[in-house]
């Protein structure tokens, strides 16, 4: 099993942005490391190498598994929103 993310996941903003996918992929597929800076968007992960690395102490202890199944959770704010577009939920920074 492997997993994906559509951002590195290396600071808390990332896990609130990251969109994540998972496939089921032959053992000697390459994988990379989700939680690196230099990670790829969109390249596979193993899920255990996921399990292990999660940093959860970041999330306020959550656990890997928990914080994906929030993830698979589309909430009706993020569903109809005003950043919501057809290209996916689209994520603004205040001006200062």
């Amino acid at each position: 099993m492997f997993v994906r993310s559509s951002v590195a996941l290396v600071g808390p903003e990332d896990f609130a942005r990251a969109a994540i996918s998972f496939a089921v992929l032959p053992p000697d597929t390459l994988g990379s490391d989700i939680f690196d800076l230099g990670y790829s968007p969109l390249g596979w992960a193993r899920y255990p190498d996921f399990l292990e690395r999660f940093p959860s102490a970041m999330l306020g202890g959550e656990d890997p598994e928990s914080w994906l199944a929030n993830k698979m959770v589309i909430r009706e704010q993020e569903a109809h929103d005003i950043h919501q577009t057809a290209d996916g939920y689209v994520y603004y920074r205040a001006r200062l």
